[in-house]
């Protein structure tokens, strides 16, 4: 970003973060896909990306919200491609939120019934367990400590 000044800087640093809006909302929109499927390998691979664009395009606005009381001179239609382009990855951005918070949901219900199954098998309750011979039965196993770590 040049963040000079002047009418022609601006445009050129409006038409650069239209570009990296375009190109940071392509790749929220392949990783809420890959959410929406359950490829959780494809996300991990997206993440790196996803950092530098991220710190791109805070770059971009912030250069951009140094210069605001110019951006009243660039051409119309590019101030109009800029909030078009801004309204578009804010939507992108909605949706790729909630497909995080609905695999985070998920995975955190999956951990859930995994402990719950794993606490029950440990601590099942065997003292009205009788052999075959009618008698009662000893239990065999005591209780098992479980962790597990809970970090997703």
């Amino acid at each position: 970003m040049t963040n000079k000044n002047h009418g022609l800087s601006i445009a050129t640093d409006v038409t650069a973060t239209i570009e990296l809006i375009g190109k940071f909302g392509a790749l929220l929109e392949k990783e809420t896909t890959a959410l929406n499927n359950a490829d959780y390998k494809s996300v991990d691979g997206l993440q790196d990306e996803k950092k530098t664009m991220a710190k791109n395009y805070q770059s971009h606005i912030e250069c951009l919200h140094r210069q605001r009381a110019d951006i009243i001179n660039i051409d119309l239609s590019l101030r109009e491609k800029l909030i078009s382009a801004r309204t578009r990855f804010t939507d992108i951005l909605k949706n790729n939120l909630k497909a995080l918070d609905l695999a985070k949901t998920s995975s955190r219900r999956l951990v859930d019934r995994i402990l719950e199954a794993a606490r029950n098998a440990a601590t099942e309750d065997r003292t009205n367990a009788y052999t075959s011979r009618g008698k009662m039965a000893v239990p065999t196993k005591g209780p098992i400590s479980i962790s597990v770590n809970r970090q997703l």
